[in-house]
């Protein structure tokens, strides 16, 4: 059961799911209501699907895109999402919080860059 697991989550990420450039290409635009974002994200969040932990943080992250400055609530679900990605590249490599909170780093500053460079 861990390695089908295992190897879900990691052709996930793999694949580019949950990549800057998602889907039809663009992120999705959050709303600019500070409680519908609250909703929207919350709900992303603890729907437990890895697609919507990338959604959140594709989507926080590209905000400033559209000048779309984030609040503590959405820094705090951001944070969230990371955590919940760090722990589960923690479980599929088996390997220590650091190295998994590295791997997720470095992976989201490859992405944006990949994606920076795709929207210039």
């Amino acid at each position: 059961m861990k390695l089908s697991y295992a190897s879900r989550v990691l052709g996930f990420i793999s694949k580019g799911s949950g990549s800057l450039t998602e889907g039809n290409g663009e992120p999705e635009r959050l709303p600019l209501d500070p409680s519908k974002r609250r909703i929207l994200l919350q709900m992303k969040l603890e729907s437990g699907l890895l697609q919507d932990h990338f959604a959140i943080i594709r989507d926080t992250l590209c905000a400033k895109d559209y000048s779309l400055k984030l609040n503590n609530n959405d820094r705090s679900i951001l944070h969230m999402a990371k955590e919940m990605l760090v722990n589960e590249i923690m479980y599929v490599l088996n390997i220590a919080t650091k190295d998994a909170s590295t791997y997720v780093k470095e992976d989201m500053e490859k992405r944006q860059l990949e994606f920076n460079v795709h929207r210039s």
